[in-house]
């Protein structure tokens, strides 16, 4: 291609707004710049007021729902008179049963257990780190470093990008991490859905001395503090070894607190239907606000 041809192909390339604007008259460009300023403004305020008024009409929604809730005093009978308005549940979940993990012998009267488990791994970061070459332009390099920590599940150490011969990991047990919630727990009167205790913190632990450990790992394994360490030898908590697994139980203790804010509906709980929300109201707290809170 000759000088000439390659002049032409630049002058055929699309122009930016700036190389336009700088062939209009002065007087287009101001005139341009004085309608469109306004109407960005215009848009940007109308924007706004409808945001706020949005967020003031779920504010008087939200403030009406509080106002007509009614809080129950008390929750070990139902008051017929409520059958269909807003209440606020507030008390400790309750169980009839016990839950158990056979495998270690545990059982506990609780709404919800949980056996947790934690693995010794190496674990890889990946950093970046931004340079320039000699024309200034910029790109980006990539460096991985390696450290070992707890993580809640064994870490594949072949999928490293880099030092896979060195950091090896391995697992000394191979249990994992569980938990349950009770069939029959209620509030009061009111039966409670397993999925509204998913969410609930245990706040209690299990005695590790009370922990029937299975034969295959007595002999590695090590009670220190609310955990069970366990090693392909008897482990060394203060300075575990990569591939140590720790065990701990924890559990919702039965003075545990819960708030629940919805319709009753006979002996159950169900959301609140708010048309100027635009959504059902239906809140479960732990350990429970106060309704106004809530």
């Amino acid at each position: 291609m000759t000088e000439n041809e390659e002049e032409l192909e630049e002058r055929d390339e699309p122009r930016d707004a700036e190389a336009y604007d700088d062939d209009m008259p002065w007087y287009v460009t101001l005139v341009k710049w004085l309608v469109a300023a306004p109407l960005c403004l215009m848009m940007a305020y109308l924007g706004l007021v409808f945001n706020e008024q949005d967020s003031s009409s779920k504010r008087h929604a939200l403030h009406q729902v509080a106002q007509e809730t009614t809080e129950l005093q008390d929750i070990t009978t139902l008051n017929p008179e409520l059958n269909g308005k807003p209440v606020y549940v507030h008390g400790s979940p309750q169980t009839s049963r016990f839950l158990t993990d056979p495998a270690f012998g545990i059982r506990v009267p609780t709404v919800k257990l949980c056996r947790n488990v934690e693995f010794y791994q190496w674990t890889e970061t990946r950093h970046t780190s931004k340079h320039k070459d000699e024309d200034g332009k910029e790109y980006t390099t990539y460096f991985y470093t390696h450290s070992k920590d707890w993580v809640s599940h064994p870490v594949n150490s072949a999928l490293f990008k880099e030092g896979k011969q060195h950091y090896v990991n391995t697992r000394a047990y191979s249990k994992k991490s569980v938990s349950g919630v009770a069939d029959d727990a209620h509030l009061g009167a009111f039966p409670l859905a397993k999925s509204w205790l998913e969410d609930i913190p245990c706040s209690a632990h299990v005695d590790p001395a009370t922990v029937k450990l299975p034969e295959e790992i007595q002999p590695r394994s090590v009670a220190y503090g609310k955990y069970i360490y366990v090693g392909t030898a008897p482990p060394t908590p203060r300075q575990p070894r990569v591939g140590d697994v720790r065990i701990w139980w924890s559990y919702v203790p039965q003075d545990a607190a819960m708030g629940i804010i919805a319709r009753q509906d006979g002996t159950n709980l169900v959301p609140i239907p708010c048309p100027e929300l635009g959504e059902d109201v239906f809140k479960v707290s732990f350990p429970g606000d106060d309704r106004e809170k809530m």
